[in-house]
């Protein structure tokens, strides 16, 4: 009965087709041949986990199920196994009309060690075109909500079904996760597993969320911009929290354990470095209620779509506050930002947002070019577009600005900050490695940093630096690249590479 959905389909109308029949197969199967489960036994999850095993009837509910995911027993209330994946699964009534499902991930196919990842997820039975297919929309719950919350308190569930899109709800390991890296990374592992069986436009993957949740989606967003990797092209944000240091500053006692603990950030921001788990994963950071724009990672989306809204009578003020701060900032900056505000009742509530129009205004926005110009905020060594991150000091966010001019062949790097090797991709930036290539870099701390730039198969045939002759270069032949050492102290050189 399984195996239509256990074979991991060979195209999306295969994919399709499986899910659809193994649905009704189960529908149709008693439930004492059911209880059996797949395979006929429970052999539990791959390296296994802490948590309790137990049997859950399928209700909509959007606060059945908070707490550290709890494991299904394999064949009770629609749960099947797939053991490819190291998951369980269960067709679940439709709100839509498109098929739906509820999965549960077992580490490590939930991205964390020891815990379970629970997603809900729906899929176009006729997506706008295949193989382009349509947009991905990653939908984040608000605090102490499950990701039933998705489809019991919106209509996005509706608009992705009218679209053909499909749609993914993680729940995050526990319904209060502030989108911290536990999260992130989690869902990194099941949007993996999820592009096996569903394609999707990889220059249409929108983020959205309310409060808890917007916050999240920001964040999501702004720390996946690698060019060899899933991308965020656009992001819709309700409210949503900007400041998780300022959220720990002014919680209760009770909110305080909770943050600290080692299911959300592992200490309190007022220890040493205790701050950085927070910071790391928060859009914006306020300092005496004034934006500190060394600590503003949501630039990282400057070139790309974002949607704003704030309802001014929200009795949340310190959110609509920091939202309103942080909007303005981006739209001086010359953001693509549709900051809306206006005044609904008092209350703090998915319901306040129109997001029929915010659905409209971001299905026009693709992924868009990489900008000649740009600050990037980077929390972890990793690729940002064009530049990659490859060493920094621990438990500290890099900070730069990257600016390009093609018609000079040049481009800038300034303003760093916590940076200790940066790899530049010249031919990503638009530059050639067989011109004369001009480097400018400018930091803030003082502090030598190396510039590694690829696509030099050839050593140059002299490098200057300030005007004359530098010895503070290396080349590699074997991976083509050229390293360029800033001197300690300065805070401005300019490098030329002559071919």
């Amino acid at each position: 009965m399984f195996s239509l959905f256990l074979t991991r389909p060979q195209s999306l109308a295969k994919g399709l087709s499986g899910l659809v029949l193994a649905s009704i197969a189960i529908a149709l199967t008693p439930a004492a041949s059911r209880a059996q489960g797949a395979g006929g036994g429970y052999q539990g999850p791959v390296g296994g986990h802490p948590l309790v095993t137990a049997p859950t009837a399928f209700k909509w509910s959007s606060t059945l199920g908070v707490g550290p995911v709890k494991v299904p027993l394999p064949g009770l209330y629609g749960w099947f196994v797939v053991q490819e994946d190291n998951l369980e699964a269960r067709i679940v009534p439709s709100l839509t009309g498109d098929p739906t499902i509820e999965a549960i991930f077992y580490p490590p196919a939930s991205g964390h060690p020891t815990r379970a990842e629970r997603i809900t997820f729906q899929f176009p039975l006729k997506p706008g075109s295949i193989p382009d297919s349509g947009a991905l929309v990653i939908a984040f719950h608000s605090y102490s909500h499950t990701e039933k919350e998705i489809f019991l308190n919106t209509q996005i569930a509706q608009y992705c079904a009218q679209r053909g899109w499909l749609m993914v709800a993680p729940y995050g390991l526990v319904d209060t996760h502030y989108g911290n890296v536990e999260s992130q990374e989690s869902l990194d592992a099941v949007l993996k597993t999820v592009k096996k069986y569903f394609k999707y436009d990889p220059q249409r993957v929108y983020t959205v969320g309310f409060s808890m949740g917007g916050g999240a989606a920001t964040s999501y967003a702004m720390r996946k911009q690698d060019k060899d990797d899933l991308r965020v092209a656009g992001v819709i944000n309700h409210t949503g929290t900007m400041d998780l240091v300022d959220v720990y500053n002014n919680g209760t006692l009770a909110t305080k354990l909770m943050l600290a603990d080692v299911d959300h950030f592992h200490g309190a921001p007022s220890t040493a470095d205790g701050a950085f788990p927070y910071e790391r994963v928060s859009p914006g950071v306020f300092s005496s209620s004034i934006l500190d724009l060394d600590k503003m990672p949501i630039r990282n989306l400057g070139h790309l779509a974002m949607y704003t809204y704030v309802n001014l009578n929200d009795p949340l003020n310190h959110l609509v506050l920091d939202n309103l701060a942080v909007g303005n900032e981006l739209l001086a900056s010359g953001v693509n930002m549709q900051l809306v505000s206006n005044s609904q009742a008092a209350i703090h509530d998915w319901s306040t947002m129109d997001l029929n129009a915010a659905f409209n205004w971001i299905d026009r926005s693709p992924l868009a070019q990489d900008p000649a110009s740009a600050w990037f905020s980077a929390d972890q060594e990793a690729n940002y577009l064009f530049t990659e991150v490859r060493k920094k000091p621990d438990l500290r966010s890099a900070l730069y600005r990257i600016e390009i001019n093609t018609v000079r062949n040049q481009v800038t790097v300034k303003k760093t900050r916590d940076l200790d090797v940066l790899a530049l991709d010249v031919r990503d930036m638009g530059l050639s490695a067989k011109s004369k290539l001009t480097v400018n870099w400018s930091t803030v701390d003082s502090t030598t940093d190396t510039l590694i730039l690829t696509g030099y198969a050839v050593a140059p045939s002299v490098v200057t630096e300030g005007g004359l002759p530098s010895l503070n270069w290396t080349h590699d032949p074997l991976t083509s690249e050229l390293s360029l050492v800033t001197p300690a102290g300065k805070t401005l050189t300019t490098f030329e590479v002559k071919p």
